[in-house]
Parts: C-alpha cells; structure tokens; sequence
C-alpha cells in the first residue's frame, strides 16, 4: 500500500512540475528582453519619459504577474510535502514505539542473565574460597605437626647428651678412685680412662651428628609441605584462572580481574613468618634505604639478617 501511494504521489509531482515549466517559459523569455530595452531606452523628453513610465508599469505588472503565478505553483507542493511529512512523523511513531517495546524487553533479558551469572559466579568463589582455606589449614596442621617432632628430638638429643656428660662424669670418678686404689697402674688406669672418655666423646658427636641429620630432615620436610602447599595453592589458581571470568550477554562481554592489596601490613609479616616460603616472593627490601643506615654510622649499626661491608671506588676532586 506504501509503494502504490508513493507513486501516485510522485506522479502528481511530476503533472505539476510540467505545468510550472511551460508556465515559466514565457517569463524567462521576456526576462532579457525587458533588459536589452531597458539599457536602450534613454529619457531625453516628455514624450521618452511617458514611454519609459509605461514601460516600468508594464515591468511591473510582469512582476505582479510572475509572483501571482510563483505562489500558485509553490502552495501545492509545500501543501503536499507537509501532507507527507505528517503521515511519515505518524507512521515512525508507531515504528519507534515498537523499538521501544523490544528493547525494553532486551534489556530486561540482559539484566537478568547478569543477575543469573553473578550468582553463578559468586557461588563458585565460595566454593574456591572454602577449598583455599581448607588446604591452608591441612599445611598449617601438617607444618605443627612437623615442629613438634623437630622439637622432641631436639629435647630427647639435650637427654642423651645429659645422659653422656653424666656417664663421662661416673668414668672420671671412677678412673680417679681407681687411682687413688693403685698407684702403680696409673698409667693403665690414665689409658682406660682416655679410652672411655673418648668412646663417650665419640658417641656424644655421633649423636650430636645424628641430631643435625634429624633435624635437616625434619627441616626438608617442612619445606617440602610448604612447597607441596604452594603447588596446591598454585594449582587451585591457575585452575581458578582456568575458569576466566567472561560472560556474554548478547554481545557484550564481562569480564573480571582479581586483583591484591596489602590492608594489614603486620599481619602479613606475621603469616610470612609463619610461611617463610614465600618471603623471597611477597617482600622487596629498600637495599639503598638500608645502605642510607650503613653510610650514617660507619657500619656501626647491628641490623639482624644485614651485612654492612666496603667496596673500592674512586672520587674525582673539582
């Protein structure tokens, strides 16, 4: 129906349009003419000057005559374009109020898929979160337990020397009891003596030697769980990060980051003092701020776990 009425309409444009350029014609043709006589005509006399009187009255009547015609033809057309640029501003309103409604309900979709996908996504946090706190938690018991044995060899290591120093000192008296018995067997009673006391001294190292190795063992093992805790904690990670974050809705994407800040800087210390694995990887010391210290006092200041020391250089003088 749209495109039949177009083309009515634009038929009538045309009719119009034909009328108007045969119409007009007869105006331009006069319009040089009325030129070339006018620069001709001269007013010398009387009689010129009633000539060129009635000539500028017929000029007048042309144009008269051509603006009676002009508004004839220009009314239709500016009645017919405003005709049609009312029935276009209807029709878009309707099509615009149907734009509406569908994105209305777009949207609506939208928002709630995003709604639907936060959930999903907060829950899966949770449950990470859960898992995190749940392997930390087994290290921490694991790094105790550990401890603790580190700490009863070291008790039953201080009994056994005990024990060694008490034998050695049962020996000493013995050997000078021996010798205060017999005189002439000093010199035996003196050998027996060195020997005990260097088997006891022997088995006092062998022990001690023991106890280093218990305890470097002990130590490897609680590195080893804080590195299996760390690999933990790193799979978990990347299998978060596996799981990017990225929804679409419609054609929009959403996507987000995890990022870190340091809120309580002392409770941090005292977790990495409790986690010394991961010393070297969370803190960066300020090795000129420390050097500032070492020029300050000459090397004087004691500074646990920091070495002062000079190097050889060479100064230029202005």
């Amino acid at each position: 129906m749209a495109g039949k009425a177009g083309v009515k309409e634009a038929e009538l444009v045309e009719v119009k349009a034909s009328d108007i350029e045969t119409a007009i014609k007869p105006y331009e043709a006069d319009k040089d003419k009325v030129v070339v006589v006018a620069e001709k005509m001269e007013v010398t006399s009387t009689a010129s000057l009633s000539e060129a009187e009635a000539f500028a009255a017929n000029i007048k009547r042309g144009l008269s005559g051509l603006e009676k015609d002009r508004v004839s033809w220009t009314k239709p057309l500016n009645d017919q374009v405003k005709r049609l640029n009312d029935r276009a501003r209807k029709i878009s309103e309707g099509f615009e109020k149907a734009l509406d409604i569908v994105n209305s309900k777009i949207f609506s979709w939208r928002a709630r898929e995003k709604e639907r996908i936060d959930r999903i996504n907060k829950e899966r946090e949770e449950k990470e979160r859960i898992e995190r706190e749940r392997i930390e938690a087994e290290a921490r018991k694991e790094k105790e337990r550990k401890e603790r044995e580190a700490e009863e060899i070291e008790r039953k290591k201080k009994e056994e020397l005990e024990r060694i120093k008490e034998k050695e000192r049962r020996i000493k008296e013995e050997a000078e009891k021996a010798a205060r018995k017999k005189t002439a067997d000093a010199e035996e009673i003196e050998r027996k003596k060195k020997v005990a006391l260097r088997k006891a001294e022997e088995e006092r190292e062998a022990i001690e030697r023991q106890a280093r190795q218990d305890k470097a063992k002990k130590e490897r093992e609680i590195k080893e769980a804080e590195a299996q805790k760390k690999k933990e904690l790193k799979k978990n990670e990347e299998k978060h990060e596996a799981k990017e974050q990225v929804n679409m809705v419609g054609n929009t994407a959403f996507k987000k980051y995890w990022q870190a800040k340091v809120t309580d800087p002392k409770k941090l210390m005292k977790w990495l003092l409790d986690n010394p694995g991961y010393i070297d990887q969370y803190i960066e010391f300020k090795t000129p701020e420390i050097k500032k210290m070492a020029i300050a006092t000459n090397g004087t200041a004691k500074i646990p776990g920091v070495e002062f020391y000079q190097t050889d250089g060479t100064a230029t003088r202005g």
